[in-house]
């Protein structure tokens, strides 16, 4: 991974919320893991995304047209492939699914960690 450097994007899903309240830019970035914090209400992580512009980020589904999902709990690291998030320029997290998001109980701040491409 020569030349290759980590940068850590730290996001926060606000109380009583279950999305950041705006879009990342990960320019020149792709997604490689997501430290979580020590408090976390229940749920799994999905994701808006847009290659193009912050205001055009929609749910992001993999190859197979199933919501992108990454099954998180408390304090732990989860490695992301980061071939899922090419061409991601905008990104946001969210708490629980599209159909079914779900309410921090407090600000929770989670480390996006990102490879320099």
């Amino acid at each position: 991974m020569i030349g290759k450097q980590l940068v850590i994007i730290p996001v926060v899903i606000p109380n009583g919320t279950a999305v950041m309240a705006a879009p990342v830019d990960l320019s020149g970035l792709s997604l490689v893991g997501l430290e979580m914090p020590a408090a976390w209400t229940a749920a799994n992580l999905t994701f808006q995304a847009s290659g193009v512009a912050a205001a055009s980020a929609a749910n992001m589904y993999d190859s197979s047209g199933v919501e992108y999902t990454v099954t998180v709990s408390t304090s732990r690291y989860v490695p992301v492939s980061p071939v899922d998030f090419i061409g991601v320029k905008f990104l946001v997290v969210r708490s629980g699914t599209g159909g079914t998001p779900v309410a921090q109980g407090a600000d929770r701040t989670i480390n996006l960690i990102c490879r320099s491409m």
